[in-house]
């Protein structure tokens, strides 16, 4: 696991060699590795759904609106009323209804063809945890209640968050550009660093810089993979050293239209995101201990996909929709000018800023948006709602097969499925 035969291990205890701060990072990952819980856990991280129309218009509701509502109450089992309307263009739609983080978009009637599509990022799929959770309903469920709708799954991304550091970003970049590796079916990779540097980190006594590792061609593939080092990101984002910035890496899996489909048919009928996330990465990549050993996985690679660890799990982070992004921005930009204004207030014995703040008045937008965050949460969901479990179409006998849970010894070669593969050519 730590790539050091007995010799040297014994070399270091008694002090004939200096261990580096290479060698050091990787220590701590494996001792992480033995400590930690949930050193692996899968989090969804976006999904994009096309419902097609499926019910006519009403009296009180157009064709369109009749369609929406259908979906935001069938599929998400919440009160149509609680969106808003907004006149936001999006992906061609006309329109937008949302609630918080929740997005459902709606094309103009005579363009019906084109159906209902949801979009959750990730503090959609967040929130909808939160909702979920107030329902006793899991991913599960909303995967089967939207094939009660004949849905198109457009995109979907699966995040596995590494906590404790088995792999490591720049390290695998360097077996890219070693040709240490493979990719199915487009042996393609492009890296990258942020343009900000990390707060507090140095290499080389120089700025570090979060690094990102693309595999497969991004926009253009129906399969590809994304890794970067997340708590590099936060910490450059926040420009703080955090201490704990949470999952050290992220392996994003990020899968459209047929890909999509077939995945979700898969973590239905097995009932495990966890295990069919962790095969797709399985038999599309793979990482050997160098480029004349193509016989031999890289141990660090063979634990992450579940070799000598815990297995993974799916995590839930539930929280409800607030303006916290909203208050940052006011934070970093608006608050230090209005300080100014108050401070010139009260040099000049003027009032103009609490003028303005008593002149203000709410928009339209603003009403529905307080209203949606004072309203009880048990309001929000519907009240009977009946979560429908309806079965994907059925695989031929044996298609199952394709997917086993990984039970490899340490050093063996991977074996590449194609499955997946064969759908992204």
């Amino acid at each position: 696991m730590v790539g050091m035969n007995r010799t040297y291990l014994a070399d270091l205890e008694r002090g004939a060699y200096k261990l580096s701060a290479k060698l050091s990072k990787r220590l701590e990952s494996v001792f992480a590795l033995f400590e930690h819980n949930n050193p692996i856990d899968v989090m969804y991280d976006y999904v994009r759904v096309r419902f097609p129309f499926s019910v006519p218009g009403t009296d009180e509701l157009s064709i369109v609106q009749a369609n929406a509502k259908e979906i935001i109450e069938g599929v998400f089992g919440l009160r149509f009323e609680s969106w808003i309307d907004e006149s936001k263009k999006r992906y061609g739609y006309a329109g937008i209804y949302t609630l918080g983080d929740l997005h459902v978009m709606y094309p103009r009637s005579e363009a019906a063809n084109m159906g209902i599509l949801l979009e959750l990022k990730g503090y959609g799929c967040r929130q909808l945890e939160f909702y979920m959770e107030k329902q006793g309903r899991t991913w599960h469920s909303f995967f089967r209640a939207c094939y009660n709708y004949v849905p198109d799954f457009k995109r979907l991304d699966i995040a596995i968050n590494d906590h404790v550091g088995i792999l490591s970003v720049p390290d695998l970049i360097e077996r890219c550009e070693q040709d240490a590796f493979d990719l199915m079916p487009v042996r393609t990779y492009r890296a990258l660093k942020s343009r900000a540097p990390i707060y507090g980190e140095t290499v080389d006594k120089k700025p570090a810089m979060a690094c990102t590792l693309y595999l497969g061609f991004p926009r253009k593939s129906k399969i590809y993979f994304c890794l970067y080092e997340k708590d590099h990101e936060r910490k450059a984002k926040a420009r703080l050293n955090l201490v704990d910035a949470g999952p050290k890496n992220c392996f994003e899996i990020r899968l459209s239209e047929e890909c999509a489909n077939f995945a979700v048919q898969e973590i239905i009928e097995k009932g495990s995101v966890e295990t069919v996330a962790l095969n797709i990465i399985e038999q599309d990549v793979i990482f050997w201990a160098s480029p004349d050993q193509p016989d031999k996985t890289y141990p660090r690679w063979t634990q992450f996909i579940g070799v000598g660890r815990h297995k993974a799990k799916l995590a839930l982070c539930p929280k409800p929709f607030t303006l916290e992004r909203k208050l940052q921005w006011i934070g970093k930009y608006a608050i230090p000018t209005l300080k100014m204004l108050a401070v010139l207030d009260q040099f000049h014995g003027t009032s103009k800023l609490d003028d303005m703040y008593a002149q203000a008045e709410l928009s339209d937008h603003q009403k529905r948006l307080h209203d949606q965050m004072t309203k009880p949460v048990d309001e929000i969901l519907v009240p009977a709602f009946l979560n429908k479990q309806t079965h994907p179409p059925a695989y031929e006998k044996g298609d199952e097969d394709g997917f086993v849970e990984t039970n490899m010894k340490p050093g063996e070669v991977l074996t590449m499925n194609r499955k997946f593969t064969d759908i992204n050519k």
